[in-house]
């Protein structure tokens, strides 16, 4: 229980705003540096974009500032009856670093990182 209210806290703290533009493109705010696969992305816009090749899942994490990385992916969903918001962004604090775990694009429809 302590673990899911750290990192609901994380959440809230580290992205100010998420917009799902359509299902293959989302933007964020950070509020604090993220470190998504081995590239840390400053505080400030992000844009998060679904690549399928083949059979192959990526998220391509772009910064404003100019950072970005591709993220191996699997594709995950939850239950339609979920009532949390449509579009967001999931993290997982690691000592004091922030990781970007999972990416939801849709209410029911989301991706989990590779690590």
């Amino acid at each position: 229980m302590k673990r899911f209210a750290t990192i609901c806290a994380a959440i809230m703290m580290a992205f100010g705003v998420v917009q799902a533009q359509n299902f293959n493109l989302l933007k964020a705010r950070l509020s604090t540096p993220v470190t998504a696969g081995v590239t840390e992305l400053p505080a400030g816009n992000v844009t998060i974009q679904v690549l399928d090749v083949g059979s192959t899942t990526t998220l391509l994490v772009r910064s404003e500032s100019g950072a970005e990385t591709t993220l191996l992916v699997n594709r995950i969903s939850r239950l339609a009856n979920y009532s949390g918001p449509e579009a967001s962004v999931r993290l997982e604090r690691k000592g004091d670093a922030m990781i970007l775990d999972q990416v939801w694009m849709s209410d029911t429809q989301g991706f989990q990182v590779i690590r």
